[in-house]
């Protein structure tokens, strides 16, 4: 039952990190900017709820949890933050970054870029979590505290936004009250029909509103629903082999996301740039990969993570 129910949210993490590898490459999320729009209402905010189910507030586990993610997020963003810094005018991408060690630091700190916001984020969650825990209090009032402590952290760092603490904390509060997401978001492809009405009807449909929050959840039960109907084993395999290896994606996929403008002029040909977002996802996702086994051959994994990056395939 244990390895069913891991098997189950790594297919959604698979979806949902390749949504983000998707949308987050700049002709697909030009050409598409509706579906986009959609996308970023549920897919990290999916992840944050997932991720807030998987935190162990247990102190003897949580310093080791709370650096593999700390490591390498301080890592790669301040790498990131310098390579824009000195190369921005040569790189394909919108994001500029001061030159200086005091602006770097401070992108750092409050202002991270790409998809390593996710990790500061949960930098951020993790700790007013596991604060308010160490008090002998109720799980509804050490919830209002992790938040307010949050809430209040939110307003003086910009790069951090109260609306992923409360998905953070939906699926805390599941795990301390259910202890299986499955039993409260309950796999049913029925859920389409919410996500179509609420995508439709929707005045405001955004990650902050509370239709956001609806189109979120549904989106779990019908993804973890879709998991159990998928009756092609290579397919269900590579997708859990994806969502295994999503921090490598997180990490590595903003260099590839940028390499992939270079050879856009190759399809030049394809005006609806789908074949260009096909071939450059597939590129991103295995260059990650392969980044990730390196860091493992090198042992920096280890080191940052104190485990190996790279979780290798596996047919289920």
């Amino acid at each position: 039952m244990l390895d069913k129910r891991i098997h189950d949210y790594d297919f959604v993490k698979g979806i949902l990190i390749t949504l983000m590898v998707i949308f987050h490459l700049t002709l697909t999320s030009q050409s598409f900017l509706i579906v986009k729009e959609w996308v970023y209402v549920f897919h990290m905010s999916g992840f944050l709820v997932l991720s807030g189910f998987f935190f162990n507030d247990d102190k003897s586990k949580f310093l080791k949890t709370f650096t593999a993610i700390l490591w390498p997020y301080l890592l790669f963003n301040t790498l990131y933050m310098v390579a824009l810094s000195i190369m921005q005018n040569y790189l394909p991408t919108n994001n500029r970054v001061e030159p200086g060690v005091l602006s770097i630091l401070s992108y750092v700190a409050c202002k991270p870029s790409g998809t390593y916001w996710y990790l500061h984020t949960m930098a951020l969650c993790m700790l007013g979590t596991f604060a308010a825990s160490r008090l002998r209090c109720n799980l509804f009032n050490r919830v209002i505290i992790a938040s307010t402590l949050l809430f209040v952290v939110s307003l003086f760092v910009e790069g951090f936004s109260f609306i992923h603490v409360i998905y953070f904390m939906i699926g805390y509060i599941i795990r301390k009250s259910a202890n299986d997401m499955r039993s409260i978001i309950y796999p049913s492809l029925l859920s389409v029909l919410p996500i179509v009405l609420i995508t439709i009807f929707s005045d405001s449909l955004a990650r902050t509103s509370l239709s956001g929050i609806a189109l979120t959840l549904f989106m779990l039960s019908f993804l973890l629903a879709i998991y159990n109907h998928t009756r092609i084993a290579s397919i269900r395999s590579t997708i859990v082999w994806i969502g295994r290896n999503s921090i490598a994606i997180v990490l590595f996929s903003p260099i590839f996301t940028i390499a992939t403008k270079l050879f856009a002029p190759i399809f030049a040909f394809d005006t609806t740039q789908i074949l260009w977002s096909v071939v450059s996802t597939i590129f991103v996702i295995l260059s990650t990969m392969i980044c990730a086994r390196i860091c493992d051959k090198i042992k920096l994994s280890a080191l940052i993570m104190h485990r190996s990056m790279y979780v290798p395939y596996t047919q289920l």
